[in-house]
């Protein structure tokens, strides 16, 4: 596995998405809400996306814990 390759959860871990895809998993929402944040941040300042990025944490059963929808313009 490379460095940055994000696993999939483990029992008991959530897991962060951006628009479906995995970015970050942690037994912590608080943690996955500031990463979220930091990514939020990153995208701004560099510009990558000129429309929406929907934020998403689930448990390991698939279930929506949080969901924030970034509009960027």
């Amino acid at each position: 596995m490379f460095k940055y390759d994000i696993p999939y959860a483990k029992p008991g871990q959530l897991s962060l998405l951006a628009n479906g895809i995995p970015i970050n998993v942690s037994k912590n929402k608080s943690y996955l809400c500031k990463k979220m944040k930091e990514q939020i941040d990153l995208v701004k300042q560099n510009g990558d996306c000129k429309n929406s990025i929907e934020y998403t944490i689930i448990d390991e059963e698939g279930k929506t814990i949080f969901s924030h929808t970034e509009i960027y313009s």
